[in-house]
């Protein structure tokens, strides 16, 4: 077989893969979406506020359940084998500890009811545990069993958080109708997830489940700052705003959530070749620029079509935001490539990227809690912070265990 053929049989595969798990992603973010407009028209712009800010801190619930995708993606991958199922337990058990703590904050700081809070928490653990099939299947490239397994598992959470919002017409029935769905879930992907996967997390070995749970440990604080980045200006919205407003910004950020997670496929496929170095430059580099390009495609989808299909997807009565959907759009793009280099830098087992994420946020933080006059002012702050991070992400140079500084070393990129 000559070169060329090799190329053309492992660009076939590649797409292949993309499609398949593009294909599991964009049906998860379709139920996302519909839970999104059923709420905005079941609840109000004021009502909506509180499901907003909840699907916000879930994002940043959730990023446990992502760590232990991507910690155990990379160590299949690298042959790092032994203990992960331990790890994973381990994690949901720290994880439903410190929400418990939480609560009490999140429920005076954000005015968010205590029984939404309560099944927020028993989710936890079950979402935390569902990152472990998915791991498993992404770190061996079984990308059509991790195409299963996300659609079980986001479709459970999802489906369940829309069966109770139609039930019960509020945020804590949507938080009741999440948690059971949750854990239905996770016993459905358990079952899905055979063979060579579920061999790699049921592997027992005391050493490693220890190294596996301190390398989770580290890479949630780095996934945990980006997590918070991601969501920080819908809370600081619900925070500052008029009850309204906050609501139109949480509207307005659903098109946000779609320019992260439309292209989320283009990250998952990269990761098992970033956490090879001799692969890492190549599909850093590749992956960028798909990124960048399908962010540019977003935008201007949103400038050609944003004024006709938001009202219909959410309603009239969130027209206000209209203005700034194509910046919504922007900020979803920027994060969606800084994703993308957090994770490069986390499968290079980095240990000091986490530092300028909570730099980043801190910033951000303080920043809108001196500005925080309106929407445009909140949106811009944290358009600004996406960039900045992103570009000193990739900028600043690895600094893994115990290996030298060096940077991603990505070539010639595009400008």
């Amino acid at each position: 077989m000559t070169e060329s053929s090799e190329r053309t049989g492992r660009m076939r595969a590649l797409l292949s893969a993309s499609a398949t798990v593009t294909l599991a992603t964009v049906a998860v973010n379709l139920l996302s979406y519909a839970l999104v407009a059923i709420g905005t028209r079941t609840l109000g712009p004021e009502r909506y506020a509180e499901l907003a800010a909840l699907l916000g801190l879930l994002l940043v619930g959730y990023v446990p359940a992502a760590t232990v995708q991507v910690v155990l993606a990379r160590r299949v991958a690298a042959g790092e084998r032994g203990g992960l199922g331990q790890a994973s337990l381990r994690t949901a058990v720290a994880v439903t500890v410190i929400g418990a703590v939480a609560l009490p904050v999140l429920h005076l700081t954000l005015r968010i009811s205590v029984p939404s809070l309560l099944f927020l928490v028993a989710a936890l653990p079950a979402m935390t545990l569902g990152g472990a099939p998915m791991g498993a299947a992404q770190g061996l490239h079984l990308f059509g069993r991790l195409a299963t397994t996300t659609t079980i598992i986001g479709a459970g959470r999802v489906g369940g958080a829309i069966a109770g919002l139609a039930a019960g017409g509020t945020a804590a029935s949507a938080m009741a109708g999440m948690t059971t769905g949750a854990w239905l879930a996770l016993f459905a992907a358990a079952a899905a997830v055979k063979g060579q996967a579920w061999r790699a997390i049921a592997a027992r070995e005391g050493a490693q489940a220890r190294a596996a749970t301190r390398e989770v440990a580290h890479a949630t604080l780095t996934m945990l700052a980006m997590a918070a980045i991601m969501t920080a200006d819908v809370l600081l919205a619900k925070r500052y705003l008029p009850a309204a407003d906050a609501g139109h910004y949480g509207a307005g950020a659903v098109v946000t959530k779609v320019a992260i997670w439309l292209p989320y496929a283009v990250t998952m496929i990269a990761l098992p070749r970033l956490a090879v170095a001799g692969q890492r430059r190549a599909a850093l580099r590749v992956s960028i620029i798909v990124l960048a390009g399908l962010g540019v495609l977003e935008v201007a989808g949103v400038l050609l079509l944003g004024d006709v299909l938001f009202p219909l997807a959410v309603g009239d009565q969130y027209r206000p935001v209209l203005g700034w959907l194509w910046l919504f759009a922007t900020l979803g793009a920027v994060l969606a490539i800084a994703q993308l280099i957090i994770m490069s830098r986390i499968a290079a087992t980095d240990r000091w990227v986490a530092a300028l994420l909570w730099t980043g946020l801190l910033a951000e933080i303080g920043t809108v809690g001196f500005l925080h006059g309106s929407i445009g002012t909140i949106l811009t702050v944290a358009t600004l912070t996406a960039t900045a991070v992103a570009a000193s992400a990739l900028l600043i140079p690895v600094r893994g265990k115990g290996k030298p500084g060096t940077n991603l070393d990505l070539g010639t990129l595009p400008t």
